[in-house]
C-alpha cells in the first residue's frame, strides 16, 4: 500500500564569518509532498525561494512524516541537513560556459559573501537575501549588517530618525555645524580626491549599463541603453534602484559581439 511522504522545515541556522556568528531566523524552506509505493525510492524536495542560493553556508533541521491512505501518521524522524554553496575558482569556470549565451551574466569571484558572483561582486539586496534581518550594504565591511531601530518613545527622544547613509539613529535636534556644511559642499562641488580603492559611499542606485555621476548621484548609461525611470535626484532608501537596464538597439550582431570576443580569448576567467 503506498504511503505519502511530507518533508517540512523546523529550522534552518546560517553560518557567517565565524562559527558563532550564526542566524537561525531568516532562512525559511517550503516543503512538500510526494506519494511512496511500497518498496521504492523517491526524492523529497524542500524549495528555498531566494534570489541569491550562492555563497551560504549552514544546517537545515528537517521533519520527515509518512501517512497512510487514511492521513494517519505511521512513522516520524528529524534530519539535518547541511549545505554549503561558497563559490569556488573552478565553479566560475562551470558557471560561465552555462551562462554562455547571456551577456548579463558575467560571473566573478568576490571578496565578501554579500557581493553578487552573477553581478561583477555589486552588492546584493540585502533587504531580499536576509528577509529584513539584515538589510544594509556596509560599504566599509562589504557586508549585509541589521537596521537599528530607533527608540522615540523616551522623553525628549521625538526628534531621533534614522539615517541611511550612516546605518545609525541621529538627533534632529541638533544646530548645523561647520562640518556639515563643508559635507555638504564637499559632495556637491565634486572636491573629492581621486581614491582607487573601493567607494565607501552608500549607495543604493545600481549602474548596470551605465555609470555613477558622483556630482549628481545618479547613472549615467552606456550607449544604447536606458532605464525603467527617469530620476533627476537620488532617492533615499536602503532598497536597490536598477538603472541602465533597458537595451534599446536590439541588432544581434551587437549583442553577441562581446560573447564572440571571450570566445577568441584564452583567459576566459579573471581572478
Amino acid at each position: 500500500m503506498p504511503v505519502n511522504a511530507s518533508v517540512e522545515m523546523i529550522k534552518c541556522c546560517e553560518q557567517f564569518l565565524t562559527d558563532d556568528d550564526i542566524d537561525c531566523n531568516h532562512m525559511r524552506l517550503d516543503g512538500s509532498r510526494v506519494m511512496l509505493k511500497k518498496n521504492s525510492i523517491t526524492n523529497c524536495t524542500l524549495i528555498y525561494p531566494n534570489a541569491y542560493p550562492l555563497n551560504r553556508k549552514g544546517v537545515c533541521n528537517v521533519n520527515i512524516t509518512l501517512y497512510d491512505s487514511n492521513q494517519c501518521n505511521i512513522m516520524e524522524f528529524i534530519e539535518n541537513i547541511p549545505f554549503d554553496t561558497t563559490i569556488k575558482p573552478q565553479d566560475i569556470m562551470f558557471l560561465f560556459k552555462k551562462s554562455f549565451l547571456n551577456i548579463d551574466k558575467q560571473f566573478r569571484l568576490c571578496e565578501s559573501k554579500d557581493e553578487d558572483p552573477a553581478d561583477l561582486c555589486e552588492p546584493v539586496n540585502c533587504h531580499m537575501k536576509y528577509r529584513g534581518s539584515k538589510s544594509w550594504f556596509d560599504p566599509i565591511k562589504r557586508q549585509c549588517v541589521p537596521i537599528p531601530v530607533c527608540d522615540n518613545s523616551k522623553p525628549d527622544s521625538s526628534n531621533i530618525v534614522y539615517d541611511p547613509y550612516s546605518n545609525t539613529c541621529i538627533t534632529l535636534a541638533n544646530d548645523i555645524s561647520i562640518k556639515d556644511i563643508d559635507s555638504v559642499l564637499y559632495e556637491t562641488q565634486d572636491l573629492r580626491p581621486i581614491n582607487k580603492t573601493k567607494k565607501s559611499y552608500q549607495s543604493n542606485i545600481r549602474c548596470h549599463h551605465g555609470k555613477m555621476d558622483e556630482i549628481n548621484k545618479l547613472c549615467i548609461c552606456h550607449d544604447g541603453w536606458k532605464s525603467a525611470q527617469n530620476l533627476s535626484f537620488p532617492i533615499v532608501s536602503t532598497v536597490p534602484i536598477h538603472m541602465c537596464t533597458i537595451q534599446i538597439n536590439n541588432n544581434i550582431i551587437s549583442k553577441y559581439l562581446p560573447i564572440m570576443k571571450k570566445m577568441n580569448s584564452t583567459n576566459w576567467v579573471s581572478f
